[in-house]
């Protein structure tokens, strides 16, 4: 009818009958903590109140009633009503209820819908029920009967590798391994429980998994099954393979183990000491292992056999990265990246030095990327010399861990915000010394910009040009431009009428070859 209702933290439920100009309050015992409000196609009103349960009116307010039949879970979060009129409710520990009978009596409904506090439910067109929960999102298609996790857990990312197919591969604090063939579309549980600290693919493609006390985890068919390799009972926090298919595992105060054998059976390689964690390890093209931990890094140059300490002592080796040229990256704690180009003999800081750099990782073009625990992502182009935050759409900036797939798109996984990937490959802006004599595309004007924007950029040699526009995501929208230019300079005007508010970006190519891309903020 028109009428708007309001559930409040402490003052009960108002309504208001004149489009919000005034309001009447409804106050009676139990209305504290209004957590949820939801109507019917009869008008009938239900309240989820915490510590209380569920309260209905059928007289648009006026009275209320309690009807808790059935539920044995009174810290109630959320409610909603598919298109049949049945009630669903969520709560902090029994998980979603439902009622097919107006609220007089409930039935829990929780097949495969893991146990956590259920923040917030919704239905769509087909009936589909999603269940917002503490560590993800769950749906059901058969109105309630079963449920299955969709995308990825909420949770801390502790690892990250991708393989040479592109398939991403997760490690979590708690909750196993995932799996995403779809560039982080869909996510797919490979292993539950285990807690995952590094994760590493030898050339056949076979996966290692560091965990917490069990030791290593081995997987030959792509993370469908994982047995127990011969090292157990240790606290493995990084791994590397080399050339060889040698596999070395850092652990937590036992040092460094080797397998020859691919994970069959393991040697203990040295770094024993119960105070020394090996936070990374690094492999460069001559085989020199490089392991970095809370006394420094250390450098092997014969398999792992005998181990020197760099002069890097003082600082706390979190993550390492070697490039195509074996420079050596050393993110540490507090200190921020340190520069070897010698192999590891001198060593020179390169910035971030107010950062906890928690990860490392290089892209096919040389761009160097450092995950922080408190600033997010940067990056560097030029070999560390400089270094840029692109951070824009990472909610979460506490980067635990970082990796790049073969298209060049980097994954970023947060400490308790699941996986953020970049929106466009980052090898996508060819920074090299041709881009200012063949095309050059300008930032938008104006920006922010309010339904339409115009785009300029210009041409220095003839050739085929393709300006397109993408959302967030990376999915294409629009193409504005595909024909043939001569040189010069040109604009456009993009009208954005269909537009929501939000980040958009637009890219430029020519000949199929030389891209920029640009960020533009549509705010109406």
């Amino acid at each position: 009818s028109g009428d708007i209702f309001a559930g409040t933290e402490y003052n009960g439920i108002f309504r208001s009958t004149d489009n919000g100009s005034s309001w009447t309050q409804f106050k009676k015992s139990g209305f504290t903590s209004i957590q949820s409000l939801t109507i019917n196609s009869s008008g009938h009103i239900f309240a989820g109140v915490s510590f209380y349960g569920i309260f209905r009116s059928t007289d648009n307010g006026e009275n209320w009633t309690l009807i808790n039949k059935g539920l044995t879970d009174l810290y109630f979060r959320s409610l909603t009503i598919n298109s049949n009129g049945e009630l669903f409710a969520g709560f902090d520990k029994d998980g979603v209820f439902r009622s097919t009978d107006n609220g007089l009596n409930w039935t829990p409904i929780n097949t495969g819908l893991a146990k956590s506090r259920v923040y917030a439910l919704a239905v769509n067109p087909a009936g589909h029920i999603y269940a917002g929960t503490e560590i993800g999102v769950s749906r059901s298609t058969d109105n309630g009967e079963h449920w299955t996790a969709i995308g990825l857990p909420i949770t801390e990312i502790r690892c990250l590798a991708v393989n040479s197919s592109g398939h991403i591969f997760v490690g979590t604090n708690g909750n196993g391994v995932f799996r995403s063939t779809d560039n982080g579309g869909n996510w797919k549980t490979c292993l539950a429980v285990q807690y995952f600290h590094a994760l590493a693919i030898n050339s056949l493609g076979h996966i290692f998994g560091g965990t917490s006390y069990s030791g290593v985890f081995r997987s030959t068919d792509n993370g469908d099954n994982w047995i127990k390799t011969g090292l157990t009972d240790q606290w493995v926090i990084s791994l590397a393979i080399n050339s060889s298919g040698h596999i070395f595992a850092g652990t937590n105060g036992s040092g460094v183990f080797r397998s020859t054998d691919n994970g069959e059976s393991w040697l203990s390689m040295g770094l024993v000491d119960i105070f020394v964690y090996i936070h990374s390890l690094a492999i460069n093209s001559s085989g020199h292992i490089f392991a970095g931990t809370n006394e420094g890094v250390f450098r092997s140059t014969d398999n792992g056999e005998n181990w020197t300490q760099l002069d890097l002592p003082s600082v706390v080796g979190t993550s390492l990265a070697i490039n195509s040229s074996d420079h050596i990256f050393a993110g540490t704690f507090a200190s921020g990246i340190f520069r070897s180009t010698d192999n590891g003999d001198q060593w020179l800081p390169i910035g971030l030095s107010d950062h906890n750099v928690s990860s490392l990782a290089i892209n096919s073009g040389g761009h160097i990327f450092a995950g922080t625990y408190e600033g997010g992502v940067f990056r560097s182009t030029d070999n560390g010399e400089n270094w840029t935050p692109i951070n824009t759409g990472l909610t979460n900036l506490m980067v635990s861990s970082l990796g790049v797939s073969p298209s060049g798109h980097i994954f970023a996984g947060t400490t308790g915000s699941g996986v953020f990937r970049s929106v466009l490959s980052t090898t996508s802006v060819k920074e090299n010394s041709e881009m200012p004599f063949s095309c050059e595309l300008s930032q938008n004007y104006p920006n922010p910009f309010n339904s339409s924007t115009t785009l300029g950029y210009s041409l220095h040699k003839p050739g085929n040009v393709v300006l397109k526009i993408y959302d967030m995501l990376g999915n294409e929208l629009q193409t504005l431009i595909n024909e043939f230019h001569t040189p010069g300079e040109y604009t456009i005007i993009f009208n954005a009428q269909s537009l929501s508010n939000g980040i958009y970006f637009y890219k430029l190519q020519v000949d199929g070859g030389l891209e920029q891309t640009r960020k533009m903020i549509l705010i109406r």
